[in-house]
C-alpha cells in the first residue's frame, strides 16, 4: 500500500540498516560510528553499540538475531553481543577499509571486501579464511570491493566495484566463475553498479545501476 508504518528516531544519519531474522529488530549504522537496535512494533530503541574507531560502513545479524557483526573504516570486523554490548571476536586482515560486508543465509560464513580489491570469505565453524583480488577484466589493477552479495545457498557470490561488470565467484574455492558486463540504456556506454543481488532462486543477479536502470542478467 506504501503506507508509512514506522519511523524511527536518531541523532546522527544512516550509513547502512538490517532486520534482524525475525524481522522484529532493526539495527542501523550512524555516522556517528555507533549502530542503534530497534523494536520495529514498539519502535523502543533497545540498544546502542560503540567500538569502532572509524566510519562504519556495513552491519549485518548473525543467524541468530543476537549479534550485530560491522565492518569499518578502522579496518575492523566485529561481531558485538546485543545482551551485554560487547565484542564476541574482532577479525583482524584487512590492510583497507572494509566497505562491504554480506553472511550466508545460514549464519556459517561472512564476507567481507575492502577498498585494496581483498575479498575474504570467513568460515565461523572451521576457522579457515579465503581471500581472493577482484581484478575485473579490461584493468590493470585491482579495484576496491564496493558490495558484495551471497546467493541463498551460499555457493556463488557476487560482487561489485567502481567497474563497469560484476563478479560470480566461487566463495568455498576463491575462484572466479564468471565475470558480467553491464552497459547503459543504449547498449552501448559501459555502467558502473550501484548495488547487487541475487533473484530468488539464483538464476540471476540484478544490479542497479546510473539513471535509474536496473539490469538483471543470467551468469
Amino acid at each position: 500500500t506504501g503506507r508509512l508504518v514506522r519511523e524511527l528516531g536518531g541523532k546522527a544519519a544512516k550509513v547502512d540498516v538490517c532486520f534482524d531474522p525475525s524481522g522484529r529488530r532493526l539495527a542501523a549504522a550512524l555516522q556517528d560510528q555507533s549502530i542503534e537496535v530497534w523494536d520495529v512494533d514498539s519502535g523502543a530503541l533497545v540498544s546502542r553499540l560503540r567500538g569502532h574507531g572509524g566510519s562504519i560502513r556495513a552491519i549485518e545479524f548473525d543467524a541468530t538475531g543476537e549479534i550485530v557483526v560491522s565492518s569499518a573504516t578502522d579496518l575492523q570486523v566485529a561481531a558485538t553481543d546485543l545482551g551485554t554490548g560487547r565484542r564476541r571476536w574482532v577479525y583482524p586482515g584487512h590492510t583497507a577499509n572494509v566497505h562491504c560486508l554480506a553472511r550466508s543465509p545460514d549464519g556459517s560464513r561472512l564476507v567481507t571486501g575492502d577498498w585494496d580489491g581483498i575479498v575474504k570469505v570467513w568460515d565461523f565453524e572451521t576457522e579457515d579464511v579465503r581471500a581472493f583480488v577482484i581484478t575485473p577484466k579490461g584493468s590493470f589493477r585491482r579495484l576496491w570491493a564496493e558490495h558484495a552479495c551471497l546467493r541463498l545457498d551460499g555457493a556463488r557470490l557476487v560482487t561489485s566495484t567502481i567497474w563497469p561488470s560484476t563478479q560470480i565467484w566461487d566463495p568455498a574455492a576463491g575462484r572466479l566463475v564468471a565475470e558480467i558486463a553491464l552497459v547503459g540504456r543504449n547498449g552501448l556506454v559501459p555502467a558502473r553498479p550501484l548495488c547487487v543481488a541475487w533473484l530468488r532462486g539464483g538464476r540471476c543477479v540484478a544490479a542497479g545501476l546510473p539513471y535509474g536502470w536496473l539490469a538483471v542478467q543470467d551468469p
